[in-house]
């Protein structure tokens, strides 16, 4: 029996895998989990690989700051009753 891999921690990010796009630029991608757990694909197009690397760290790093934003906002009487729980 096989086991899934294991999940990502709060605040971090998988393998960051590349590709060549139609357009001949360089696609990377990887999986990150946000702070409040939920797991988003994301990617960033460059000319080179080394290029697509940073700008998908730069990308998710500005994805993670405003995660971290949200997630420490506080309650109001307006808010809907499923994010209290």
């Amino acid at each position: 029996m096989r086991t899934g891999r294991p999940p990502l921690e709060m605040g971090t990010h998988g393998t960051i895998t590349t590709h060549v796009v139609a357009s001949g630029q360089t696609c990377a991608i990887a999986r990150l989990r946000l702070w409040d757990g939920e797991l988003h694909r994301v990617t960033a197009t460059a000319d080179t690989a080394p290029a697509a690397r940073a700008l998908l760290k730069e990308r998710m790093a500005e994805r993670l700051r405003f995660s971290e934003l949200d997630g420490w906002r506080y309650l109001t009487p307006r808010d809907p009753f499923d994010e209290l729980v």
